[in-house]
């Protein structure tokens, strides 16, 4: 018999995600949408640079490098921020020499099985101690100046997974955007508290139904390359456009990995955007000044 930890267990119960928080989804499903139309936005596009599949890899990295190759052709003058796994620069350095005065760099640990959290039911992984997060930090930014590449101001944790703890010690270490909160916990995102800004990947704001251990289960769509993959064209169109209606100020923040990454469903997600709306493309910085 698999033994699940109490903590895990905990963050289960309280995910307001599954049926036994259905008075959330009512409220979540009702929230009205701005029906105004909005020609200008900003938009930004960030990608998790870490070994092929996560957490879930074992230490590939081909597609990673085969995304760092061509992510310049791909984007062209576009401004991104790429969230680097930072045991990686000192593998590869020149291929991020060579991004280095095109994008924002931002943090992704130093490994992709750190917990920035408390223990959740999704992840198995172990939630680091303070002390390990100061670790990380101070180890990662070195990595970033050894190689004389831009020090990270942003951060996202692996599985997006963070708490108060984690963003007082990024506070410390003068780090001023987390992009590690799911965006479907608070509707006041984007926020800025007195240090740092919270910017989530876009979701969308009101929840689908499917099913997690035979559960039905709010699913509230993220704006990422999984989902442009796995949704009909029309269908992931209309979430954009229900992303974009929702918010005070227009923005989207878009997601994919290095290695989920396709360049064909990314352009037709670009050429969608751009032809319905005045697009702005910004780093996570820049969106965070506007905020």
């Amino acid at each position: 018999m698999m033994f699940v930890p109490f903590t895990r267990v905990l963050d289960c119960i309280t995910d307001t995600r599954f049926p036994w928080w259905f008075c959330q989804w009512k409220e979540n499903a009702a929230c009205p949408l701005d029906q105004s139309i909005t020609r200008k936005i900003k938009v930004a596009l960030t990608f998790d640079v870490e070994q092929d599949s996560g957490s879930l890899g074992d230490g590939r990295v081909e597609k990673m490098l085969r995304f760092l190759k061509t992510i310049s052709q791909t984007l062209g003058s576009k401004k991104a921020t790429l969230f680097i796994q930072s045991n990686l620069i000192e593998e590869y350095p020149e291929y991020f020499k060579q991004l280095n005065n095109n994008y924002e760099f931002g943090l992704h640990c130093w490994h992709h099985d750190e917990l920035w959290g408390d223990a959740v039911w999704f992840v198995k992984d172990r939630p680091l101690a303070k002390k390990e997060k100061i670790q990380v930090l101070e180890k990662s930014i070195k990595i970033f100046q050894k190689h004389k590449l831009k020090t990270p101001r942003s951060f996202r944790s692996p599985n997006m997974v963070i708490n108060q703890e984690s963003l007082d010690v990024l506070q410390e270490y003068e780090f001023t955007v987390d992009s590690s909160f799911s965006s479907f916990k608070s509707w006041s995102l984007p926020y800025k508290t007195k240090h740092i800004t919270e910017i989530p990947v876009s979701s969308l704001p009101v929840p689908k139904v499917s099913f997690r251990f035979g559960l039905p289960y709010a699913d509230y769509e993220v704006v990422n390359m999984g989902n442009l993959a796995r949704l009909r064209q029309e269908v992931w169109q209309q979430n954009i456009r229900k992303v974009i209606q929702f918010q005070t100020t227009p923005l989207l923040v878009f997601l994919a990995h290095s290695w989920d990454f396709d360049q064909r469903l990314f352009q037709q997600m670009i050429h969608y955007l751009e032809s319905q709306w005045d697009v702005c493309y910004v780093t996570m910085q820049e969106m965070a000044k506007d905020i």
